[in-house]
């Protein structure tokens, strides 16, 4: 209808104060289209008296009117202010339209509401308000905005009115701070220190907080310079998989100094706990973060190297850092500790070895040995130095037979080096090295490769050693240790003569191959 166009166009742009009237009377019309019109006309006229009369009139906006005034917001923040205070009719709409149009610089009249208002619907209304702008406000910084405009102003209001907790008791107030702050705001690291007096009070709030932003505000502790005990209290007591991820996002592929510095205090947060478990259902990123957490929050090695050792085989190179960690970390244990799951490995056989724990690992770190990265494989070997001959060799003679071999087949597939350092500990200076070395021949099935190496001690050693020889012997195969064995029978009287006697009866009975050509053991006078 063109001329009821003309008649709004007129009322929208007449320097007569009175067209407001009319333009309110539409408003209250019942008629869409005339209240419409007569908002667009407020809108444009722009003076005082439109604005009271939209503020007047907020509750009977559309959501779309109500939006198209935020970009007017510095403007009509004055009509709606004048209306934040009286009975709630009044003030409970003027408090919807600052949460609509983000009133910012409002915040403190809004927060005294929230605090001291005269009913607890205009208290709880301006909380509401209050915490809806700290979202906005909070989200935009962690979305990396600098300098977020009436931020700073807000978040030093709201830290106040969280010390003042005790008079209000408002926690929506408190969940407002936390949501507008980040950890590089001053007050909010003033807040969280542990002689604060507030510092439990936030922490509490943290802990049962199911807004990610608090959730990730909590888990982003982990990398601050300080984080204090009661902040660390909060990190560990959370168990939600939400901060799991969260947590694990925030200590990352790479943890910063102040993050490791952390991990140290934590030890193992409770949420990662029950991620141990489940650690093949991460992501490659949350297993690497996870074999953080453990490298530098626990005293268990085994735990540790399982994690690692478990994450290289379901990740690959993703999580080759944090692996390289968790060996580095990891200080070389007794060979005693590892005998239980030598026995296993040493069986060669996958689905036993599969079924115990200390096994698996074992056999995964010999694997690492090979890993394409070198720096895996040095690393591994590191933490399996202890089984090394080097290591091994002054352990044989406090080991029974049957722990010796079965220690001595695992150092053979650790040590690439083990008959070497064996060859040359035959002959070391000293008799006990000797001797230690002597039971190594034995326990790495070595008696007939090294036979050279034993003539040497069974012609010019000392008879402790020749002895020792000798009962090593029994057990080879081959025909050199047998002429050894046959030389030392012939001997004159003497414990290497006894011991080289009893060595080829027992050859005689367990070798189907024994020479006929020395059959007649009774020529060589054993009796």
């Amino acid at each position: 209808m063109p001329g009821l166009s003309l008649t709004y166009e007129f009322l929208a742009e007449t320097a007569n104060a009175a067209a407001v009237d009319v333009l309110a009377s539409a408003l209250c019309s019942g008629d869409p289209d005339a209240h419409r019109r007569a908002v667009d006309a407020l809108l444009r006229r722009r003076c005082e008296r439109s604005g009271r009369c939209l503020a007047l009139h907020w509750p009977s906006l559309t959501s779309e009117q109500q939006e198209r005034l935020v970009p007017h917001a510095k403007w009509f923040r004055t009509f709606i202010a004048e209306r934040l205070s009286g009975d709630a009719d009044v003030v409970l709409p003027a408090l919807r339209a600052c949460k609509t149009l983000q009133l910012v610089d409002l915040t403190d009249t809004i927060a005294r509401l929230a605090e001291n208002g005269k009913s607890h619907a205009i208290r709880h209304a301006a909380a509401d308000t209050i915490r809806s702008i700290a979202q906005q406000l909070g989200d935009a910084a962690r979305s990396g905005q600098v300098n977020v405009l009436g931020r700073s102003a807000f978040v030093t209001r709201l830290a106040a009115s969280a010390r003042r907790f005790s008079m209000h008791r408002n926690h929506t107030m408190v969940e407002a701070f936390l949501l507008a702050s980040t950890w590089s705001d001053s007050e909010l690291r003033r807040c969280m220190k542990d002689d604060s007096g507030i510092a439990e009070l936030l922490t509490d709030c943290l802990v049962k907080a199911t807004d990610r932003s608090l959730i990730d505000l909590l888990a982003a502790g982990v990398r601050r310079r300080d984080l204090g005990d009661v902040l660390a209290g909060a990190i560990q007591d959370r168990t939600d998989e939400t901060f799991q991820s969260s947590f694990l996002t925030c200590v990352g592929t790479d943890p910063t100094p102040n993050t490791i510095s952390n991990l140290k205090q934590l030890g193992i947060p409770r949420c990662c706990r029950q991620a141990f478990s489940e650690s093949d259902q991460l992501s490659d990123s949350h297993q690497a973060a996870l074999i953080y957490v453990w490298s530098y929050g626990s005293g268990d090695w085994e735990d540790t190297l399982t994690l690692a050792c478990d994450a290289l085989q379901h990740c690959g190179e993703s999580v080759i850092p944090a692996v390289l960690t968790a060996l580095k970390r990891t200080e070389p244990q007794a060979a005693e500790s590892w005998l239980e799951a030598a026995k296993h490995v040493s069986s060669d056989d996958p689905a036993q070895i599969q079924q115990h724990r200390k096994a698996r690992l074992l056999m995964n770190l010999i694997e690492m040995l090979d890993h394409p990265d070198q720096r895996i494989g040095e690393a591994a070997r590191e933490v399996l130095r202890p089984l090394h001959a080097a290591a091994m060799l002054p352990v044989m003679n406090t080991l029974g037979q049957r722990s010796r071999r079965i220690l001595g087949r695992v150092v053979m597939m650790v040590d690439n080096q083990a008959i070497q350092h064996v060859s040359d500990s035959l002959r070391h200076p000293v008799l006990q090295n000797r001797l230690d070395a002597l039971l190594a021949v034995d326990a790495f099935a070595a008696i007939d490769l090294l036979s050279d190496s034993m003539k040497h001690i069974v012609r010019n050693d000392h008879q402790e050693a020749r002895r020792v020889a000798a009962e090593v012997m029994a057990d080879g195969t081959g025909e050199a240790t047998l002429n050894l064995l046959i030389e030392m029978a012939d001997l004159p009287e003497s414990s290497a003569r006894d011991a080289a006697r009893r060595s080829l009866e027992k050859r005689k009975e367990t070798d189907t191959e024994f020479p006929a050509n020395v059959s007649d053991l009774s020529e060589l006078n054993l009796n």
